[in-house]
């Protein structure tokens, strides 16, 4: 029963901030000196930040809100990282 519970408030977090990045982020953060970064989003509340660093992004965002559910993800691409050298792909543009 708990691994069902954090499986769904897993799979809320990430669809809240995929939501929140598409609807309210994309079109003002989405820009040249933007793509690559890290984004970090509080789905509970909207606020975000970002930085090159998703360490710094993460302790400057839960300096103002509680951690709980943050949302990751690298600004212009589909996956925040790769593994063995794989290769990140793009997201398409609008």
């Amino acid at each position: 029963m708990v691994i069902h519970e954090e499986k769904t408030v897993t799979v809320d977090v990430v669809s809240c901030g995929k939501a929140i990045y598409e609807e309210r982020l994309r079109d003002l953060l989405e820009t040249e000196e933007n793509i690559g970064k890290i984004l970090v989003i509080d789905t509970a509340s909207g606020d975000y930040e970002m930085d090159a660093d998703h360490v710094q992004a993460f302790f400057r965002l839960s300096n103002r809100q509680t951690p709980g559910n943050f949302f990751g993800m690298r600004i212009g691409y589909t996956t925040l990282g790769a593994f063995r050298g794989g290769k990140m792909q793009r997201t398409p543009p609008r």
